[in-house]
């Protein structure tokens, strides 16, 4: 570990940053090969399902899938959800950019934890494929602790449950809005344009 940094835990969001998660692409793929099967007019059709309430609160672990399909029933074929949660676990896969900045600070001997938003279906779907997960001290799911970022609580629950020093703690994660809830608790923040701007924060924080 580096001497002339603080930190000592970075902390990894998985969606985007270590798995890929692009809703816009999700939606252009979904579009692409079920508009015939579904009548779908265009990628926009898919949207309301996408950035509904009740399709992020399954993040929170409070509603399933099961409740999204009953939600929208009365607006799209409940096989057009199913098919899009068969997409979502597709979509999910490992970024193996993502894997070499993880490994890079775990090698050096920085303490990595896991804070993201997951529904708990698809994370228990796609979860046996990530062999990353050993490489973790801990993580948060939100799913686990029904609350998701970027609410302060779910930052609280990461330090006290692994007794984290705030300023000694670094966030990576793709949304800025996740970032500044962090660091009104002290944790300082990366966010992940790409791969290549973290390894540069990284190198200009001395962490690698």
């Amino acid at each position: 570990m580096n001497e002339n940094t603080k930190y000592k835990n970075i902390i990894f969001d998985l969606g985007a940053v270590l798995v890929n998660w692009q809703p816009n692409k999700l939606m252009e793929e979904i579009f692409k090969t079920q508009k015939e099967r579904f009548n779908l007019k265009q990628k926009e059709d898919l949207v309301p399902i996408f950035q509904s309430k009740i399709f992020n609160e399954m993040d929170r672990g409070i509603v399933s899938r099961e409740d999204v399909i009953k939600y929208f029933e009365n607006d799209f074929d409940k096989n057009l959800l199913k098919e899009i949660y068969k997409h979502v676990e597709k979509h999910l896969y490992v970024l193996p950019d993502g894997i070499k900045i993880l490994n890079k600070v775990k090698n050096i001997g920085y303490k990595t934890y896991i804070l993201s938003n997951f529904a708990k279906e698809n994370f228990e779907a796609v979860s046996p494929n990530y062999d990353f997960l050993d490489k973790f001290d801990g993580a948060i799911i939100s799913y686990k602790v029904k609350t998701i970022k970027p609410e302060l609580q779910i930052y609280k629950i990461l330090l006290n449950t692994y007794s984290l020093e705030p300023s000694e703690s670094l966030f990576i994660d793709d949304r800025q809005e996740n970032i500044i809830a962090a660091r009104i608790l002290g944790i300082d923040g990366i966010v992940c344009k790409n791969h290549d701007f973290v390894e540069s924060e990284l190198k200009k924080l001395k962490i690698i």
